[in-house]
């Protein structure tokens, strides 16, 4: 296929895009060959597949959906190709499994059109499904709320005597200044604001009090109306989106809770082990 003349500030663009995805990406915006829209979606897609090659398997719960939803949008961004004719050799050969989207002749194996409906008609066969995507990115955010809501049970309850817990507010705090106090930027916020505590847990209970946390109280709440929020959208571009934000957003809370929840786990343990070691001497 010929495309149109490329003007110096795409050119500038296209430098340097053989080595940075980024930088091809960015081309497609500026030469109008993907909306904004598209190439959001693009990079996010790019992630996944670099966390699934290089990580190991990611969002494995929500890749059937996703798939079909990439698929489509890639009929949708190839249909569009800025393409002003087909150009073929005398020696061209289409493969058998292309052949059927082509108006081949002896002497002209495609015309002109023919790519885009190729596009068209792919799309058309991958069977995605605008509901069950959102519905899937939902379901999944929906299992991470939970697993967390548990983990928060877990500190809040769990590893106190009946009825002399913690709220689920200050467990939230708990989780992230425990982090912060064995942190190079919690010392350094210490160090720098004041600090004259001695002890770790002097640390832990002023980085409550001092410093400014990304979350201050329970998030389940907030995170549930997220959800709902996703699962009204009308346009999976956005709802892609929205999923990827809230995975950002909580990242670093979910660890620091996670962690939180195996040391609450590993102190249950150890309590349960003392009462049946006692249990045995008497």
């Amino acid at each position: 296929m010929h495309l149109k003349p490329i003007s110096k500030s795409r050119q500038t663009a296209f430098a340097g895009w053989v080595q940075s995805f980024d930088a091809k990406l960015k081309f497609a915006r500026i030469a109008k060959m993907v909306t904004e829209e598209q190439a959001r979606t693009v990079a996010i897609m790019h992630e996944f597949r670099n966390e699934l090659y290089h990580v190991g398997l990611q969002h494995e719960a929500i890749l059937p959906a996703i798939a079909n939803f990439y698929f489509s949008v890639a009929c949708d961004i190839l249909k569009a190709f800025p393409g002003r004719g087909l150009y073929y050799g005398n020696k061209m050969v289409i493969p058998e499994r292309a052949k059927k989207y082509f108006n081949s002749s002896r002497l002209n194996p495609a015309e002109l059109g023919d790519f885009e409906k190729a596009c068209a008609t792919l799309k058309d066969r991958c069977h995605f499904d605008r509901g069950k995507t959102i519905g899937a990115l939902a379901d999944y955010m929906d299992y991470i709320i939970t697993e967390n809501n548990v983990y928060l049970d877990v500190i809040s309850t769990g590893v106190f005597p009946k009825g002399k817990g913690i709220t689920r507010d200050q467990a939230t705090i708990n989780c992230q200044t425990w982090r912060l106090a064995f942190s190079p930027v919690g010392h350094k916020f210490a160090s720098e604001n004041g600090f004259s505590g001695r002890s770790i847990h002097d640390l832990v209970d002023w980085l409550a009090a001092n410093y400014r946390l990304t979350i201050k109280k329970d998030p389940v709440p907030g995170w549930k109306r997220r959800v709902q929020r996703l699962r009204s959208k009308a346009n999976t571009h956005l709802a892609v989106a929205t999923y990827v934000d809230f995975l950002r957003d909580t990242l670093q809370f979910r660890e620091d809770l996670a962690e939180s929840c195996a040391a609450a786990e590993a102190e249950i343990d150890r309590q349960i082990d003392e009462i049946r070691a006692r249990r045995r001497k008497d």
